[in-house]
């Protein structure tokens, strides 16, 4: 085998060891943690000046010395990231290297086992897998934080993960049949899904998933999930869901449920709830539809809408906006409506762009709102008028 490809499983290994460690202590650890406030806010003169040596003596030498090095920078927590990111690129030692990309993950779980999680942390690393700089290992600490509070939220400890990435083999996005399948791309559509991981960019349509992960920045829409874990930034929209884990930072529609824990920071739209519904509470429900389901509260879990800045939030509003359509009318204050269609180029009646939308491009239709897209990141405008 290649060497280089030797090392790379060896590292890969170790980052996914480190995140199934990091999951079982999380199990194991009081669910009061620690506030964000207890973090240092950032490192002493002292920590400053002693961090290269520190590095150096990552780079070998006695075992002892090794994790002593390594145990005192991972102990100055989230200010040491950007000294190991700098060493990182200025290193041609590649086993200093992933000693040092292992060291992150540990630092990154360390804080992230203390602060409140929140759906964009999830969507983000999906964003930077979809640019070439997918962090499996950090993604599964992500994944596993999820689970744990939700396991101990719920008493569940039967709820679990059903798609590992290390078992996992690269396909290309347009594949109709997945197993054991990793897919990355912008729009992701299947028939059937199985045992795989679905990252995508955008929307992810697939008619069949079986014990997937399936995380979309924009959309995720299924006709039938079961044993699931579902993230979607904008809308999820499902027929029929059994015992999975379903989140959206938007709306959440689901025909028939059963067993699911569900949660959304703007609506549910449930209409039957089988046995063993649960709905994760949230500030920001606009209404739940009729159907039996018990509440759920998820301490450190935050159901809120992101509070990225939306560039042209103010500038228009939604006119004659339908589900799956594929255009909207905007309208704006003293100026003729425009129509948006999706992944074209945003244009006056004259062909010419329209100066507030310069480089945004309709990305999605959902019920009352749709989303937009400049290529780096995604707004939502919500319809005026309720449909």
């Amino acid at each position: 085998m290649n060497p280089s490809r030797l090392r790379l499983l060896v590292v890969c290994g170790t980052m996914l060891l480190v995140a199934g460690h990091a999951l079982q202590a999380e199990d194991e650890a009081p669910t009061t943690g620690s506030s964000a406030d207890e973090l240092p806010p950032s490192l002493t003169d002292k920590q400053r000046q002693a961090i290269p040596k520190l590095i150096r003596r990552l780079e070998g030498g006695s075992i002892t010395a090794v994790r002593s090095a390594y145990e005192t920078l991972r102990g100055m927590g989230e200010p040491v990231l950007p000294h190991l990111e700098q060493a990182i690129a200025e290193s041609d030692d590649a086993k200093l290297q992933d000693r040092l990309q292992v060291l992150m993950i540990d630092v990154k779980t360390d804080t992230l086992a203390q602060r409140p999680l929140n759906l964009d942390m999830i969507l983000e690393e999906v964003r930077q897998a979809n640019r070439d700089n997918l962090n499996e290992a950090y993604l599964q600490v992500l994944m596993n934080r999820l689970l744990t509070l939700l396991r101990q939220a719920s008493g569940d400890d039967f709820l679990h993960l059903s798609a590992d990435f290390k078992q996992l083999e690269r396909l290309e996005s347009d594949a109709q049949t997945l197993q054991d399948n990793l897919v990355i791309g912008d729009a992701v559509t299947a028939r059937h899904a199985q045992g795989s991981i679905i990252l995508a960019d955008s929307v992810a349509d697939i008619d069949r998933a079986k014990d997937c992960i399936i995380l979309a920045r924009v959309a995720a829409r299924i006709d039938v999930a079961q044993n699931c874990l579902i993230v979607s930034g904008f809308d999820a929209e499902l027929s029929i869901s059994q015992n999975s884990m379903i989140f959206s930072n938007g709306v959440l529609k689901i025909t028939r449920d059963q067993g699911s824990i569900l949660g959304a920071t703007d609506s549910i739209r449930l209409s039957f709830a089988g046995r063993g519904t649960r709905i994760v509470e949230s500030d920001g429900y606009k209404q739940i539809s009729q159907g039996g389901s018990s509440s759920l509260e998820v301490a450190d879990l935050i159901l809120q809408e992101s509070e990225s800045e939306n560039p042209i939030q103010d500038k228009f509003f939604i006119l004659n906006v339908r589900a799956g359509k594929a255009s909207v009318k905007l309208h704006q204050d003293d100026s003729p409506d425009i129509v948006a269609i999706i992944d074209q180029d945003i244009l006056n009646d004259d062909g010419t762009p329209v100066a507030d939308l310069q480089g945004w491009q309709l990305a999605y239709v959902g019920r009352n709102f749709a989303v937009f897209s400049d290529g780096s990141q995604y707004c939502r405008l919500q319809s005026r008028y309720r449909q």
